[in-house]
């Protein structure tokens, strides 16, 4: 804490600074965010900050007007108390000219959509979100993609990662609900924690890596009733569409395989990785596997939950899915 008690003094000492990496675990002492933010101002060369600091509603304001900077991560530590009420970050009519990723953790999606809708962010090409105080609601997950699409360049903006809460409520994400993403024609990377439909994918061709969350939303017990929306036929999408994939992360209801059809742009497909968290099963591991290798001859991985001794759960799914995955190595 001695730097903090220090900091205007050593942002004189030390004005060309361009890379700021600060990370506090200490609750703070009076006028430490005040000694921050004076500190930030000094620092005019500034092109990437990495903060891991107690909240301050006034830190983003300060951040803003950093000309130069173009990568910011901020991950904000809350207070242990639970009957605080923060009031809601300060944003200011301009600023982060240069931004080209910003990485949030902390803050609410609400907040965070706030934040995105009050700058132009027309040069940003990743968006991160995490680590979420509390779960968030549909409404607001909606209003974060809208603003994202308000506010950043369709033609700049490659990467969207938005991770979710432990207690995560049960919905999941329709094709509706991700269409402010679809004008994003060149996002190379998209990780949402909810579920979705394999025909998305081809609002984006050069996407690398699709991650949604493998979780599956059906009881072991009676899952006929309630599919996750994804099946084998829906990961025909994925190759028609995307022809640069490496990594595929989605859950599948897999209650048929459909019929093989050799298609000559598929034999390079890119695709190393498929992992399918703890979907259900109820085909062959064989005929599946000889589906899969057709579609995506470059798969080395099919990873599912339960694969390790921490993840393992005794039922059917798993052991269809270790045979999937053990087909897969084999010559």
């Amino acid at each position: 804490m001695q730097l903090f008690k220090d900091m205007v003094s050593f942002a004189q000492d030390y004005p060309n600074i361009s890379d700021l990496h600060l990370h506090t675990m200490t609750v703070p002492e009076p006028g430490h965010h005040l000694r921050l933010r004076a500190a930030l101002a000094t620092w005019s060369h500034l092109t990437k900050v990495v903060l891991y600091v107690f909240y301050d509603p006034q830190l983003l304001c300060q951040l803003a007007r950093c000309s130069l900077l173009a990568e910011v991560s901020v991950f904000f530590i809350h207070m242990p108390q639970q009957d605080i009420q923060y009031p809601s970050p300060v944003v200011c009519s301009s600023g982060f000219r240069s931004l080209q990723c910003l990485s949030l953790g902390g803050l609410s999606l609400g907040d965070t959509a706030a934040i995105v809708s009050s700058w132009s962010m027309r040069k940003l090409r990743a968006v991160h979100v995490s680590c979420l105080p509390a779960p968030p609601t549909m409404r607001e997950l909606r209003c974060l993609l809208q603003c994202i699409h308000d506010h950043c360049a369709p033609i700049t903006l490659r990467k969207v990662d938005i991770r979710g809460h432990s207690d995560l409520p049960d919905f999941s994400l329709t094709v509706d609900d991700l269409l402010p993403l679809a004008s994003f024609t060149r996002l190379t990377q998209v990780r949402v924690e909810a579920t979705e439909y394999a025909e998305i994918a081809s609002w984006w061709p050069e996407l690398e890596e699709f991650s949604v969350n493998t979780e599956s939303i059906n009881d072991e017990h009676d899952w006929e009733g309630e599919q996750t929306p994804a099946t084998l036929k829906s990961l025909n999408t994925f190759t028609q569409y995307c022809p640069r994939l490496k990594v595929l992360s989605l859950p599948l209801t897999v209650t048929e395989v459909p019929a093989l059809a050799f298609d000559a742009r598929r034999r390079d497909h890119p695709l190393t990785r498929l992992d399918v968290g703890d979907s259900p099963i109820c085909v062959s591991a064989e005929d599946t596997v000889r589906f899969l290798r057709n579609l995506f001859p470059n798969l080395s991985t099919v990873a599912f939950y339960g694969a390790s001794p921490s993840e393992y759960i005794d039922d059917e799914w798993n052991g269809t899915w270790a045979s999937v995955h053990q087909l897969i190595h084999a010559p």
